[in-house]
């Protein structure tokens, strides 16, 4: 632990208590978890982000692992692309395209070329999903479609119930997502149909309305999220704990010239190791 907070202390003696690059965490939504801010990368003309990794052991120096992410944005401050590049220099990529705020569609690559997810959308809701190949790398119109899932979805008071249907119509997932009267998620839940499969989330806020703590239970898989942030509302620091023993440690760094974040800290109790990510930044001119 103490040679965590030397190298937290090297990056940055002070950290600031401004900059809302990290988009807030919250209950499980429809939509994918966006890790940073959009409004913030909008009016700060990032056009690109880039995440390197390193690794220290106890005992033993920093060692580069290879592995690289590589964030585009576009003009509307969207993620437009993920590159990640691993080790061996295989690159997995993912592409997004949006209409109007809403995610559109994910592209994505494997061994055998190219494949999308393609979301349809009622009252902000998704109501389909249509999986495809892409025939033609330079050409993502040209596709062949391959299935199809739709959702439908049923308000009660506090609550909103959706049901995930396979490609014969069949429903397969259930879910349940709890709210307060402000809004607030409570509780997220989910159920397969033909099988005994049960996830469930609670949330709980601080004073602020900032989500302070996440409890996670799926099979085989049990913990808890804690979070942290500054008088502001900056996302400073997460602890993941696993039957009541803390197991990792995550603490954000920002520049103190420009508020940007610097660098990611991982404390990996299990693996006695702390993962480092350091940012660098491409703005538009």
């Amino acid at each position: 632990m103490k040679i965590f907070s030397f190298l937290f202390l090297f990056l940055l003696l002070v950290i600031p208590v401004q900059g809302q690059l990290l988009s807030q965490p919250q209950g499980r939504d429809f939509q994918p978890s966006a890790k940073f801010n959009a409004n913030f990368i909008k009016a700060n003309k990032i056009e690109k982000l880039t995440i390197t990794e390193e690794l220290k052991p106890d005992g033993e120096r920093i060692k580069k692992t290879g592995r690289k992410l590589i964030y585009r944005f576009n003009l509307n401050g969207q993620v437009s692309s993920i590159q990640e590049i691993t080790k061996s220099r295989d690159t997995l990529l993912t592409i997004y395209e949006y209409l109007d705020a809403r995610l559109n569609c994910e592209i994505k690559n494997d061994a055998a070329g190219l494949f999308s997810y393609c979301y349809a959308y009622e009252d902000e809701k998704p109501v389909e999903v249509k999986y495809a190949r892409l025939r033609k790398r330079t050409n993502p119109a040209d596709r062949t479609e391959i299935s199809t899932e739709t959702f439908t979805h049923k308000s009660y008071e506090s609550q909103l119930h959706s049901t995930q249907h396979n490609a014969s119509g069949r429903p397969y997932k259930k879910e349940i997502r709890y709210f307060d009267e402000n809004g607030y998620y409570l509780k997220y839940s989910s159920d397969f149909v033909m099988t005994s499969r049960h996830e469930e989330e609670k949330y709980t806020y601080n004073p602020h309305g900032h989500l302070s703590k996440k409890e996670v239970n799926r099979p085989y898989e049990e913990y808890t999220q804690h979070y942290e942030y500054d008088d502001v509302g900056n996302l400073t620091a997460e602890e993941m704990f696993k039957e009541g023993r803390k197991v990792e440690r995550l603490e954000y760094v920002y520049r103190e010239e420009d508020m940007l974040l610097q660098a990611e800290l991982t404390r990996d109790e299990l693996k006695q190791a702390i993962h480092i990510r350091s940012y660098t930044y491409s703005f538009r001119k």
